[in-house]
């Protein structure tokens, strides 16, 4: 579906020509944010923390990071679309703060396939990935933890209890 644009001369006074070209581009701008509704199923694409601001964007089909709006990020081991872990739709990223370690971000990849939410004890509204990453910040350092691959083992909106993020934030290596 292609949005045509198309100037001729007419007999219609120019108010017309500009009416019909404004709604021309309104038509194209929701045609365009539409499409992109349909590529972010509501994952939690940016958060912050103190001065630190974190984006998560697509970089040749895998998840990226940059901070503060840098123009150059950082490439995960997760799978785009991607988006940080939080408890539920309304809240912010999860996270928690460990000292000598930083604060501590998880990133959880696209959503499982509905199929495969059979017997799992989540559902597919969590939209449960099976690639995640924790992410940390201290000062102004981003640490990027070894990404994993666990069956469902990565919900957007379920989020983690504290001990799981210990386990984020200190890796048996």
């Amino acid at each position: 579906m292609g949005v045509e644009i198309m100037l001729m001369q007419s007999d219609r006074p120019m108010g017309c020509v500009k009416v019909a070209l404004y709604l021309s581009v309104i038509i194209f701008c929701l045609y365009v944010s539409a499409c992109q509704a349909k590529a972010d199923p509501g994952f939690l694409t940016l958060t912050s923390h103190n001065s630190i601001k974190l984006e998560l964007y697509n970089q040749g089909g895998k998840c990226s990071i940059r901070v503060n709006g840098a123009s150059q990020g950082r490439e995960l081991g997760v799978p785009y679309p991607c988006g940080f872990v939080r408890v539920n739709k309304k809240s912010g990223a999860q996270t928690y703060n460990y000292e000598g370690v930083g604060q501590v971000f998880v990133v959880a990849g696209p959503p499982a396939e509905r199929e495969a939410y059979k017997d799992s004890g989540v559902n597919y509204d969590h939209m449960c990935s099976n690639y995640g990453q924790s992410v940390i910040i201290q000062g102004e350092e981003l640490t990027l933890r070894t990404s994993q691959n666990v069956s469902l083992g990565f919900c957007h909106l379920l989020g983690f209890d504290e001990k799981a993020f210990y386990g984020f934030a200190y890796p048996v290596e």
